[in-house]
């Protein structure tokens, strides 16, 4: 699944530098952004890893276009640590802000 996931990332990072190109405003994505769009984008049946689907089936369409809405809405920096606001950008299908993991 590597390549996969590597492919998908690479086509975010692709879109990425083409809404830059239009929008100077935008940044470019962190680790922590990409991870947690990864994290997003996959669809976990079990709750977490097993031998037959790892961490879970990755949807490229939803990755690829997790920070399309930033074209109209750059994120504000969060001035406390330097670190962007993810809370308005990724939630879960519940609608609940995703947190990244801490690993």
């Amino acid at each position: 699944a590597s390549p996969h996931v590597a492919g998908a990332v690479a086509l975010l990072l692709s879109r990425r530098e083409k809404q830059i190109a239009q929008n100077p405003i935008l940044e470019q994505l962190t680790a922590a952004q990409i991870q947690i769009a990864l994290m997003t984008a996959t669809q976990n049946y079990s709750g977490g890893w097993n031998p037959g689907m790892g961490y879970g089936v990755l949807n490229t369409k939803m990755l690829v276009g997790a920070f399309d809405h930033e074209q109209e809405n750059p994120r504000e920096q969060n001035t406390e640590n330097g670190l962007q606001d993810q809370s308005q950008t990724l939630k879960t299908d519940t609608g609940e802000p995703v947190m990244p993991l801490g690993y």
